[in-house]
């Protein structure tokens, strides 16, 4: 089973939850860059 954690935060805190649940995984969290929309797959805040 292949399991990404990914996320995006302006302040911290999704980043500290992001790490806490990578490390539960067995995984590396990874940042993006901006959020994207689920549903066309572009950036949001372009």
């Amino acid at each position: 089973m292949n399991i990404q954690v990914r996320y995006y935060s302006r302040g911290g805190n999704t980043k500290k939850l992001a790490d806490v649940i990578a490390k539960t995984a067995g995984c590396k969290a990874e940042q993006i860059p901006a959020p994207v929309d689920r549903e066309n797959g572009e950036n949001i805040l372009s």
